[in-house]
């Protein structure tokens, strides 16, 4: 939430418009602090990809000193 807090204006306007609906919640649950839609879902699941691949990354460069990189598609929000 710090991120989101000092980066605010400067997120995309589709995931700024939802955590501006909510209230710009900075504490809860997914739901209550982005409302309840498929955005927040959404953002749920690419923020847990990306912890996931960030845990990958760390035990990689563990073994070998190599630069790493990740292909990801962005998709856009749907209601």
């Amino acid at each position: 939430m710090d991120y989101l807090q000092k980066h605010k204006d400067g997120l995309i306007s589709e995931f700024h418009q939802v955590w501006e609906t909510a209230g710009f919640k900075t504490s809860g649950t997914w739901e209550e602090v982005f409302g309840k839609g498929v955005a927040t879902d959404e953002a749920f699941m690419a923020w847990n990809y990306s912890r996931y691949i960030g845990r990958v990354v760390e035990a990689g460069k563990a073994e070998y000193s190599l630069p790493m990189y990740v292909n990801a598609a962005v998709m856009g929000l749907r209601e």
